[in-house]
């Protein structure tokens, strides 16, 4: 009898251990769901800033539904211009299609480092060193009036790089 018991307190024991292990995990999986919901919203904001996007509404699941302005299609052709005339910076066509625009600003970002040695190039080749210029990155990304050096930039290319 005494057995029984003992084994049957063990039972409740090793259940109840178990049904708090399993709200626990629950719990946890809730929290980073939520963290990487805030995240992903915050990097849609991101690229809406960035690629002047429209914010228009809210899917079911409270992510933000964006679409391409004026703003963003004269981005978008500055950075097909680049891509052509410098194809090692690749052009989001894949995310563009599926309307990720995430996806867009991570190929932006992976491009960075490739953006800065084609600069590095345009300016040894067209002799500008001692010249105060802007880069590819921003000549692609400025949004409203350029600063001097970009628009520099921006003719020198277009003069010499961009069809």
């Amino acid at each position: 009898m005494k057995y029984k018991k003992t084994i049957l307190v063990l039972s409740l024991i090793i259940s109840l251990v178990i049904v708090l292990l399993l709200l626990n995990y629950v719990n946890e999986k809730e929290k980073i769901e939520e963290s990487q919901k805030a995240q992903y919203l915050s990097m849609q904001e991101g690229a809406a800033s960035m690629f002047g996007l429209e914010i228009k509404d809210e899917d079911d699941e409270g992510y933000f539904i964006m679409s391409a302005t004026k703003e963003t299609e004269i981005i978008l052709d500055r950075w097909k211009a680049v891509s052509d005339a410098f194809p090692s910076i690749e052009y989001p066509t894949e995310e563009l299609g599926e309307e990720d625009w995430v996806g867009v600003v991570d190929v932006y970002l992976r491009n960075q480092f490739q953006m800065q040695e084609e600069t590095k190039k345009v300016i040894k080749e067209l002799d500008l060193e001692d010249a105060s210029v802007s880069g590819i990155d921003y000549y692609i990304s400025y949004q409203s009036q350029p600063s001097e050096h970009a628009t520099l930039f921006r003719e020198l290319l277009e003069e010499h790089y961009l069809k």
